[in-house]
């Protein structure tokens, strides 16, 4: 947009920069300004429902669910998407990337490391309800 091609050889000085830092910095040791621009707990449990609620509202519009389908769609046939690897060349890969972390592991100091690191995290939370998520009992009835 125009706006960024005016800033885009724009620099500041180290002053201002420092002034600014300064400033950014005060603000996030106040609990309000971080309370309000992390992500972790930004928006509390009626906002959500308030966003979800929108969002089915939106998905009602045929327009905007053919226009988000189609850039879904569009998506997933460039970029990262299109350029998966061919099943042999992910064997290889997958291959590689094995041999190289079991030479990893028999190293004493490497694998010391990994373990006191692995001790200090959480385990995994147990799944509730029971029942897999949706794409594994998917996954699981189309085999």
């Amino acid at each position: 947009p125009e706006y960024r091609a005016r800033r885009a050889k724009a620099t500041v000085s180290n002053e201002t920069r420092k002034r600014l830092s300064e400033a950014m910095k005060a603000k996030w040791s106040a609990g309000d300004y971080r309370a309000r621009h992390t992500n972790n707990g930004s928006h509390s449990a009626e906002r959500r429902l308030k966003i979800a609620e929108a969002i089915r509202r939106k998905w009602q519009d045929p327009d905007y669910r053919n226009k988000t389908v189609l850039g879904i769609r569009l998506a997933h046939k460039s970029g990262r998407y299109a350029e998966r690897m061919s099943p042999e060349a992910t064997a290889e890969w997958k291959s590689k990337i094995s041999s190289s972390m079991r030479e990893r592991w028999q190293d004493k100091m490497y694998r010391d490391q990994q373990l006191r690191s692995a001790q200090g995290r959480p385990s995994r939370p147990p799944v509730r309800g029971g029942a897999p998520p949706r794409r594994l009992a998917t996954a699981a009835a189309e085999r």
